[in-house]
């Protein structure tokens, strides 16, 4: 018997892989065992390779990305000069569109598998003659008879891993820079009946987090209220489930109905993804992109004001057409509607797809290998998108990471600038400072928010103080304050704060000794918050619960 592996790098530990799950359930169906193993893009590659040739595989099969690709090719080289004799087979996005480019670069290569292998991953194992080597076309398989991955195997990680899953495949729309815009992609849907069997499956054994990888989740509307609404009964049905679910969504495909659904949603278990892309019409246009930004922002507030769904949103770089001022003017735009998540992503060309031929017209310089990333346009030159990776940076820093939430707040209310023209100056100076962009030590970050905005700029010190205070105590996992937060109002504070909670009787106490012990207190030193209260800050960091003491 065959000892056959199926195996992937993934970008993270915490990701799981849809495709191996996928290829290992058919292969059950047809009583050929295959063993998963998953790896991640940070691990040593050496280690990745003595892991895999330990369990003493026959067949090796790959699924390649745009994320793991440059890790996987020198794996695949030194595999099989390790073990000649081992049959390695890859299949995925890298591999489907320019197959024999990989089998020219790669004749270590047995069988490359271009679109879905569901349809043939059978065949290939069971090809002893070799009458398929090579380049072998996926086969098209329905969605609705693939069967359920999880069901049946052993999962590790079910509480904290992050688990894909698709209602369908393909997309309505033609966006020029996705695969799923090709014509070989067929839109289709996974029949209703399993989907509701398979999102029970999900609640009832306790998976954590549920990434759908569907492209355009409500562009039928009809069934994505039936399966939101499905959920809402299941989480009535398992009150004590976790389970919290992601979906890319259009905003202006959405309706009345849709909201009065997505109000039932318990907080925090839904994740909406919206990508807005560009607000510039004529790019819009060239990428197939349009929307009618009136409604979309108008539902984007509808969705923040029912207050229980993480809302992200996604604006692209170096897009075709579009210069600097006209994405500084759509990013303030949609910073504008105070969504907690704002991805400044940048346009990648994938092989394949219809922007590939756009690049000679349009002047785009992209990376030659993955990510494929664009480095400069005929408006954007290699200068200002550079400019631009670091304004991402300094985002993912002090917005994106929630970690800032008063102090940005204060800072975007208070200077007489756009939110562009913050993030912009607040990655020059990190530059002028010799920061490190990938810095995340919240103290460090934090003082070189105060230096920036206190350097000529009308802003209140104590003011910016207290609300770096507030967000400190937020995350915290420390009683103390950093020194350029200390002041002797706060000392004074948690002396007052001990005092009245000492005089409460048990039954009234609403924290236990320790903590007390373990917590941070809080007390305006402009003024500004919270005035006539001490606030308590204790439990975990990033989601800590907060008691009010009012000042006698």
């Amino acid at each position: 018997m065959k000892k056959i592996i199926l195996t992937t790098l993934n970008a993270r530990y915490t990701h799981t892989s849809l495709a191996l799950y996928y290829l290992k359930v058919v292969l059950d169906e047809q009583n050929i065992f295959a063993e998963i193993c998953e790896y991640n893009i940070n691990q040593p590659r050496l280690d990745i390779i003595e892991d895999i040739l330990s369990r003493k595989p026959d067949v090796i099969a790959i699924s390649i990305y745009i994320w793991n690709v440059e890790q996987i090719k020198p794996i695949i080289k030194d595999l099989k000069r390790i073990k000649e004799d081992i049959t390695i087979i890859a299949g995925g996005p890298e591999v489907s569109y320019q197959p024999e480019i990989w089998r020219v670069e790669f004749p270590q290569l047995d069988y490359i598998v271009t679109g879905a292998g569901e349809g043939v991953i059978s065949e290939i194992i069971q090809d002893n003659s070799g009458l398929l080597k090579g380049i072998v076309p996926g086969k098209e398989v329905s969605l609705s008879d693939i069967p359920f991955p999880y069901k049946n195997m052993e999962i590790e990680g079910k509480e904290s891993r992050y688990f894909y899953y698709e209602t369908s495949r393909g997309c309505p729309f033609r966006c020029a820079y996705c695969l799923s815009s090709r014509d070989d992609q067929k839109l289709q849907y996974r029949d209703l009946d399993k989907v509701f069997e398979e999102l029970e499956f999900f609640i009832k054994e306790g998976y954590a987090h549920i990434k759908l990888v569907d492209r355009t989740f409500n562009a039928e509307g009809i069934r994505a209220r039936a399966i939101w609404l499905k959920i809402c009964e299941l989480y009535c049905k398992y009150p004590g489930s976790q389970t919290g679910f992601h979906f890319e969504i259009h905003p202006g495909l959405l309706g009345d109905e849709d909201f009065e659904i997505l109000e039932r949603v318990p907080e925090g278990r839904f994740r909406l993804e919206m990508g807005i892309q560009t607000l510039n019409d004529e790019v819009g246009k060239l990428i197939h992109r349009t929307m009618n930004w009136e409604k979309v922002s108008a539902n984007i507030l509808k969705l923040k004001m029912l207050g229980n769904i993480h809302l992200h949103l996604d604006l692209i770089a170096g897009l075709p057409g579009e210069d600097i001022d006209s994405l500084a003017a759509g990013f303030d735009k949609v910073m504008q509607l105070g969504c907690k998540h704002l991805q400044l992503g940048f346009l990648k060309i994938l092989g394949g797809t219809e922007m590939e031929t756009m690049v000679e017209k349009f002047g785009i310089i992209y990376q030659n290998t993955a990510p494929y990333q664009v480095m400069q346009t005929a408006k954007v030159s290699w200068q200002e998108m550079s400019q631009i990776r670091k304004v991402e940076s300094i985002m993912d820093i002090y917005y994106n990471s929630g970690r800032y939430q008063t102090s940005m707040k204060y800072a975007l209310a208070e200077l007489k600038i756009s939110a562009w023209k913050l993030f912009w100056g607040l990655a020059i100076y990190f530059q002028e400072q010799d920061l490190d962009l990938r810095m995340r030590d919240w103290e460090k970050c934090g003082q070189a928010l105060k230096d920036y905005l206190l350097s000529d700029r009308q802003i209140e010190e104590e003011v910016l103080l207290d609300a770096l205070r507030i967000d400190w105590c937020q995350i915290s996992r420390s009683h103390y304050y950093p020194e350029f937060l200390r002041h002797k109002k706060l000392d004074e504070a948690r002396e007052k704060a001990y005092a009245i909670l000492l005089t409460y009787k048990n039954q009234e106490r609403k924290m236990q000794a320790a903590q007390i012990r373990q917590a941070i207190f809080f007390q305006s030193v402009s003024e500004r918050y919270y005035p006539e209260e001490i606030l308590v800050f204790y439990g975990r960091p990033g989601k800590k619960q907060v008691l009010k003491l009012e000042l006698m």
